[in-house]
């Protein structure tokens, strides 16, 4: 599964983010913190694949912590205002969620990122040269083990890309 960080100073955002992220197939929750300056530390310490940032928080912004960050992992805000989101699009985030946030839209958000992680662990794949789509697993990735129709069919045609590419 990838490994999502959660990053809020508000102790009810940070449990319900948590809730939401647990229903949620592919997707670990490795940490739950409220000061940005540990989310750096965990960040820096080991592998995360997605952070969830409030912007608004104590001593330092999420936009802030996103500067600080050498290899940024994919990012989408959760915050109560709106007018930062044109500054966060300007940081490449894969979605910035207004709260209060339903399930309905944080789903969405999720399923845009699952698209985004799947898309550039398979282009990665094929850019770096690995033989076929079924042996491109990493770390974090349950690729090869799918199996319902539509994942079989993504999978076929990722290989048959592969081969054609290599």
């Amino acid at each position: 599964p990838y490994k999502i960080l959660i990053v809020d100073d508000e102790e009810p955002a940070r449990q319900l983010l948590e809730k939401y992220v647990e229903k949620i197939d592919d997707i670990e929750v490795v940490g739950v913190l409220s000061h940005p300056l540990e989310a750096k530390k965990v960040m820096n310490e080991s592998e995360v694949d997605v952070l969830l940032s409030d912007i608004h928080m104590e001593d330092l912004t999420g936009i802030e912590l996103v500067k600080m960050l050498k290899k940024p992992p994919v990012v989408i805000f959760t915050t109560a205002y709106s007018e930062y989101a044109l500054e966060s699009y300007e940081l490449d985030v894969a979605d910035y969620l207004v709260k209060p946030i339903s399930f309905d839209r944080f789903l969405k958000s999720m399923n845009k990122l699952l698209k985004h992680l799947h898309f550039f662990f398979v282009h990665k794949c094929l850019v770096t040269g690995l033989p076929a789509w079924t042996s491109c697993k990493g770390p974090h990735s349950k690729y090869g083990q799918h199996t319902s129709r539509k994942q079989k069919k993504t999978q076929s045609l990722f290989s048959s890309l592969s081969r054609k590419c290599l």
